[in-house]
């Protein structure tokens, strides 16, 4: 007894399928080599072309039963087709570089093969068909951009720093390992990947201090709002790190909270440190640094972007040509401001009315200007920080924008 084809399965529906098929060529075929009616005849019975026909005759006169099963339709030569050999560099590569994508791979590959080189899309397939990438869901982004965010035009190298710590991870022998990473924005380039006990600000500093004095000083830095850049108390939100960079004439942006999509650079290279260096933790925190500056020299020297038409960062980056002060130079205001010093606790007093600015001002001088709408505007070095109002029962400071492009009025 022959059950349906629904009763036996998908596979057992197709060689059923696929059996009637051959049976009814093979009646076909006997009724043919009969010679019953003719060729033309039989044909439109059977109802197909007469090439048809003459297709499965041939075929079993070739063949015998077998030759009327349906062939592979697969093409004899794929145009596409590469080399084993082609397939294992691109897979080596791959796995030596896990976080390089197709284009960048292509390019590597037209560096080492030469007119052997397999094109972009064969780069691609490859990796699919390897299971080495995954497809990316394409999401839909629409309306305007948030006006909260922080925009920094980035024209050229040094317009933009910045930094953030990539989040610890233990080395083999359990020293604790955080990276204090700083990009330029326009570049691409690392300009440091320095592995840190901590997030204190003294060793921070002293990381910044080698980095102004190697590559300059940029226009601005963005960061996060964590520990040391921002004071999660205070209205100003300022930190002695970030006070020092505004005496030194660098613009301060800061990331909305929670938002690490405002600073997406940085964060995409913190995925490959993730995935190249604390997947593979080394023995101490000392070796942690010289896999973390061997990986900085790749990226810098050996990893194309896109974003640099394929170029790689260390050939698009130049020194800032602001350098980094010897001393420490007094700051000088309009002759319109008033100039006041702040107190050791972050006090300034105005017609014997004082008002708290920022400990991290600390023996800093500050400057006001009037408004003819009340109140004064305050500012320190080139940043107007708020508006300070002495004449209420109760002195107070309104911060600005803290992302807001005033600059200082002109001495």
């Amino acid at each position: 007894m022959t059950l349906p084809p629904a009763l036996l399965g998908q596979n057992a529906g197709m060689a059923w399928l696929e059996r009637c098929r051959v049976e009814t060529r093979l009646k076909f075929v006997v009724d043919a080599l009969k010679g019953r009616l003719k060729f033309a005849t039989l044909c439109r019975e059977y109802g197909v072309p007469r090439k048809t026909g003459y297709k499965w005759l041939a075929r079993y006169r070739e063949r015998g039963f077998v030759g009327l099963e349906d062939m592979s339709r697969r093409p004899l030569r794929s145009p596409l087709e590469v080399s084993g050999d082609v397939v294992a560099e691109v897979v080596f590569l791959r796995r030596t570089h896990p976080t390089w994508g197709p284009k960048k791979l292509s390019l590597l590959l037209r560096e080492e093969l030469k007119g052997d080189a397999p094109s972009l899309r064969t780069v691609a397939r490859i990796l699919e068909r390897s299971g080495l990438v995954k497809r990316k869901r394409h999401r839909r982004t629409g309306g305007l951009p948030d006006p909260g965010r922080p925009g920094v035009q980035v024209q050229k190298p040094n317009d933009l720093w910045t930094i953030d710590f990539k989040g610890w991870w233990l080395a083999s022998n359990g020293d604790r390992c955080e990276p204090l990473t700083v990009r330029d924005a326009y570049s691409r380039f690392i300009l440091g990947v320095v592995v840190l006990p901590g997030t204190s600000l003294n060793p921070v500093r002293r990381v910044l201090e080698q980095l102004f004095s190697k590559y300059g000083l940029p226009r601005a830095i963005q960061s996060d709002n964590g520990t040391p850049f921002v004071a999660a108390h205070g209205g100003l939100g300022l930190t002695q790190l970030s006070a020092w960079w505004l005496r030194l004439g660098i613009e301060v942006v800061r990331s909305r909270p929670a938002t690490p999509s405002d600073n997406g650079g940085h964060e995409r290279m913190h995925r490959d440190i993730a995935a190249e260096l604390e997947s593979f933790a080394a023995l101490d925190r000392r070796r942690q640094q010289s896999e973390c500056d061997r990986w900085r020299h790749d990226f810098n020297h050996h990893r194309p972007h896109e974003a640099l038409k394929m170029k790689v960062p260390a050939s698009v980056y130049r020194r800032s040509p602001r350098r980094l002060p010897t001393e420490r130079e007094p700051l000088t205001y309009a002759r319109n401001l008033l100039v006041r010093k702040v107190s050791n606790v972050g006090y300034i007093c105005h017609r014997l009315r004082r008002v708290f600015i920022s400990a991290a001002l600390a023996g800093e001088q500050v400057g006001l200007k009037y408004r003819r709408s009340g109140g004064y505007e305050l500012w320190f070095a080139h940043k107007r920080l708020g508006i300070v109002d002495f004449s209420g029962p109760k002195p107070m400071l309104r911060p600005t924008t803290w992302n807001s492009r005033r600059v200082s009025p002109t001495p």
